[in-house]
């Protein structure tokens, strides 16, 4: 019995060393001469746990709203700063209409700025050929065929190269990027005979061999043309295309000069000379 009660007596003089260890500290959080009471807390083990899955839920909807928000910027791309991407940027929001079928309308006026030499069917011809490519105004509806759009009778808008273009330039215009494509003087032997052979053929609609020879048609007792050999020159792309890759506007200029060779029914060559400029306006 001596034992039990000497080891009761040990464990509350040691209960008292420990109080009066910490009474210091205590009084040190409180105004001075004041003791301040130790707070009473009681928690439950139950309450432990929902206290824990508490915070182990608030830290996962933190992670799902992070990866969500990580994802959001990683989909948004960049801003395109060199020829190439901006080319790439640019190529990418073409194609998607053709795509996409958003709609749009579309106004183009075509402008001969001089024809020189030839006899009067030579410029019949041209003029006939500019008047018959260059509808004045078109609506398409969205979800409709946007075959004719930028390039017409392909599938894609464009296959524009960076080697052809001379500058570009993207400019921020708020939840969008103005787009300005100036491409290089590019001059041709003759016609091709599928557009894309000839870089501008590639983003801008260009004649073809086939298109100017079906311009004959009704003139075959006056001669033939045996050569259209066009220089581009001074065409720029000017559009309009949100930061999700979406073309709002475009404008195409095409211009090209050209020396056109022909010959009469009685043999006797000509020569003539012309300059075209196409303007044309999709708004989306």
């Amino acid at each position: 019995m001596i034992e039990v009660w000497e080891e009761h007596r040990m464990k509350k003089l040691l209960c008292i060393v420990l109080a009066l260890g910490i009474l210091p500290a205590l009084a040190a959080c409180g105004r001075e001469g004041v003791p301040v009471a130790a707070p009473e807390i009681e928690t439950t083990a139950e309450e432990a746990v929902v206290a824990v899955e508490d915070i182990e839920t608030t830290t996962e909807s933190e992670t799902a709203a992070g990866e969500e928000n990580a994802a959001e910027e990683a989909a948004a791309p960049e801003k395109p700063v060199t020829v190439a991407e901006i080319v790439a940027f640019y190529n990418e929001a073409a194609n998607r209409v053709k795509t996409e079928k958003p709609g749009y309308s579309f106004t183009e006026q075509p402008n001969i700025n001089y024809i020189n030499g030839g006899a009067q069917w030579l410029v019949n011809i041209i003029n006939s050929a500019v008047q018959r490519e260059a509808p004045q105004a078109e609506t398409v509806a969205k979800g409709a065929n946007h075959n004719n759009f930028a390039v017409p009778g392909k599938d894609w808008a464009s296959k524009l190269d960076p080697i052809a273009v001379q500058s570009a330039a993207c400019t921020e215009k708020g939840d969008a990027y103005e787009i300005r494509i100036n491409m290089k003087r590019e001059a041709q032997p003759g016609l091709p005979k599928n557009v894309e052979e000839h870089q501008h053929g590639r983003a801008f609609k260009a004649y073809s061999h086939g298109m100017i020879l079906g311009y004959l048609e009704g003139y075959e007792y006056l001669g033939r043309i045996e050569k259209f050999a066009p220089a581009y020159h001074s065409s720029y792309i000017l559009c309009n295309i949100d930061k999700a890759g979406h073309m709002k506007s475009a404008q195409y200029y095409l211009t090209f000069d050209a020396e056109i060779e022909g010959r009469l029914v009685s043999a006797i060559p000509v020569r003539g000379s012309t300059s075209i400029t196409m303007t044309g306006q999709y708004v989306f």
